[in-house]
């Protein structure tokens, strides 16, 4: 039986203020190579209508303006996106790096789709090891009689 792992597995002094990491993980997302800030707003106002998920709290209706994304992914600014915009941000992005950033003080670690399935493969090869081993004790139980 495998030994259970702390749901947590802080580091001696974890720091919980993820924001600065999550918006240095917005800012260096591979997609600003060819998306422009107005052109990652109406990606996002658009998945966000079609998710209903609302972008800001703000006078905007909701919507995503760029003057507030340029304040989400500004070094030393207070205001942040919510955890949907968060998500809507990183879909259209294309990346996981910023959710990896806010769930890191907690000692977790975000996989994408391939890690998963490489993660699967792992688990079932162990298992498949596993009984194996059972399978050769009982053989071995049986010719033993």
């Amino acid at each position: 039986m495998t030994q259970r792992q702390p749901f947590l597995e802080f580091s001696p002094r974890p720091h919980f203020n993820a924001w600065p990491a999550v918006r240095q993980a917005l800012r260096e997302a591979p997609a600003w190579s060819r998306l422009s800030r107005a052109q990652v707003v109406d990606r996002c106002n658009a998945l966000a209508e079609a998710e209903g998920v609302r972008m800001t709290g703000g006078n905007t209706g909701g919507r995503l303006t760029e003057n507030t994304l340029e304040k989400w992914l500004a070094p030393g600014e207070a205001r942040v996106p919510s955890l949907g915009a968060l998500l809507i941000l990183c879909a259209v992005l294309e990346t996981i790096a910023p959710v990896q950033a806010l769930v890191a003080p907690l000692g977790l670690f975000v996989i994408g789709p391939e890690d998963q399935r490489r993660l699967e493969l792992a688990k079932a090869r162990e298992q498949k090891r596993m009984l194996d081993r059972k399978i050769r004790k009982l053989e071995e139980e049986i010719r033993r009689g």
